[in-house]
């Protein structure tokens, strides 16, 4: 009887979670000015808005930037393009030299949270990587605004390879990819950074971010008593009628 019980009651917290809600959604499509050619030369020219993708530029959410290898000024390597390339002619974040873009959701209370964006690269050599990896916990010491909303984490506890759980590293090129992963449930603030590894006079371009999860909901207690008076009602049910 311990073992019906324990599954219904399984069975009930599995199916009280809703629908899935959208935690992050970012297609840069509320941009509408372009007004660099970066780099020149190029035909037709690649029109750029320099620096860290803006909400008040037309971001819908809000960004960080980090360098996570090299030194020197992050800003300058992070644009929003207008046009992504071949397979994708719409707003993309673009980013090079070892720096990348970095959002924060909080997970509190999430399960099934899933990740899934577009990604390629342009001009790539062989060792170049766009590279994808999140952060768990709210010590990476990023701010809303002033110096500290672009940080350099070449070395310490929060460098790339002792800080963050890699989720992709990969080199695809000029091809459009599309890429899913699952992020820790329920487990607080998490940072998701895109950047690109090495890329020296090339360039990792990304599209279309979504984070979907679904609220976990717990039964009320009386609700959950009532299921179990239930369960063990109808179980001496059965035996008695044997």
């Amino acid at each position: 009887m311990l073992t019906l019980v324990g599954g219904i009651l399984a069975f009930h917290l599995s199916t009280t979670n809703s629908s899935a809600v959208v935690l992050f959604n970012e297609t840069f499509e509320g941009y509408t000015s372009f007004p660099t050619e970066d780099p020149p030369g190029y035909v037709p020219p690649d029109m750029v808005n320099l620096g860290i993708p803006e909400i008040s530029e037309g971001s819908s959410e809000f960004w960080y930037g980090v360098r996570f290898q090299a030194s020197g000024p992050i800003d300058n390597n992070l644009v929003v393009q207008e046009f992504g390339g071949t397979g994708n002619q719409t707003h993309v974040a673009r980013f090079a030299h070892d720096s990348g873009i970095v959002l924060r959701i909080d997970t509190t209370g999430y399960s099934d949270v899933n990740l899934s964006f577009m990604w390629r690269m342009f001009e790539a050599s062989t060792p170049d990587r766009f590279t994808a990896g999140y952060h768990i916990g709210d010590d990476l010491g990023f701010s809303t605004s002033g110096p500290n909303r672009y940080l350099n984490l070449t070395s310490g506890p929060n460098a790339w390879a002792t800080g963050w759980t890699q989720l992709l590293s990969g080199n695809a090129g000029n091809t459009w990819s599309t890429r899913n992963s699952i992020l820790p449930p329920d487990a607080g603030p998490i940072y998701v950074a895109f950047w690109l590894n090495d890329g020296h006079d090339d360039y990792g371009k990304l599209d279309n971010i979504l984070i979907t999860a679904n609220p976990i909901v717990v039964p009320e207690p009386t609700t959950l008593a009532l299921g179990v008076i239930g369960v063990v009602a109808l179980a001496a049910r059965r035996k008695f009628q044997r």
